[in-house]
């Protein structure tokens, strides 16, 4: 397994920073995508993560198989001008820019201890990066063609039901201000033109019978 993100150097900036760690040899959830429930680590794994110092790192992204496949899936449905909602990794931008579909690329990122850590490994002419509020933005700036939000880390309990109202309101914004745009909101398929597992999916394959696999591993 590797990624851009594996040549990346081990950086600090503010509290943000780059960090590798390892899977441990093992089964992985791998989402659906490409039709596999699981990945197998066959031995320890080197992934490596955006973390923010919090009281105690947080990982905001993961360049892990299935997030890195989910964002190869995006970035082929991608095409004119894209507005990325979240630097990260730069897993997608590094994707877009193989798509010839793709004439820009805007990532609008708030933090910038994000952009001072990340800018130099997504310096490709294609790119300009903005410190913005991502809502206050598109209030401004509503002449794309693809929006890709990678906003937001999964949590459980009552706080998924603010979350979810959260991103709806994200969707909603987007979609008002910019009603022909493919939108894709990484993580919430409900709120996204296409899903990266149905896209992904070998002919065949029922999408049903792998979106109730999902669901029973995820409950294990």
């Amino acid at each position: 397994h590797h990624t851009p993100a594996s040549d990346y150097p081990l950086e600090q900036h503010g509290s943000m920073r780059i960090y590798r760690s390892k899977y441990s040899r093992g089964y992985y959830h791998h989402w659906g995508l490409d039709g596999y429930v699981l990945f197998k680590a066959v031995k320890p794994l080197s992934v490596t993560c955006l973390q923010e110092y919090r009281g105690k790192w947080q990982c905001w992204m993961v360049d892990d198989p299935p997030h890195q496949r989910a964002m190869e899936v995006y970035a082929s449905k991608a095409h004119g001008h894209v507005l990325q909602g979240g630097l990260g990794l730069g897993l997608v931008t590094h994707e877009l820019i193989k798509n010839p579909s793709v004439r820009f690329i805007s990532i609008v990122e708030r933090s910038a201890n994000v952009i001072a850590l990340m800018t130099k490994h997504v310096q490709y002419p294609q790119v300009t990066i903005i410190q913005d509020d991502f809502l206050a933005h598109i209030e401004n700036n509503n002449k794309y063609d693809t929006v890709i939000a990678d906003l937001w880390v999964s949590i459980n309990g009552d706080e998924k039901v603010a979350l979810l109202h959260e991103v709806a309101t994200y969707y909603g914004a987007i979609r008002s201000r910019m009603p022909d745009a493919l939108i894709i909101i990484h993580g919430f398929p409900m709120f996204s033109d296409i899903n990266p597992v149905k896209e992904s999916l070998p002919a065949g394959v029922d999408y049903r019978e792998i979106l109730d696999l999902n669901y029973q591993m995820a409950g294990r």
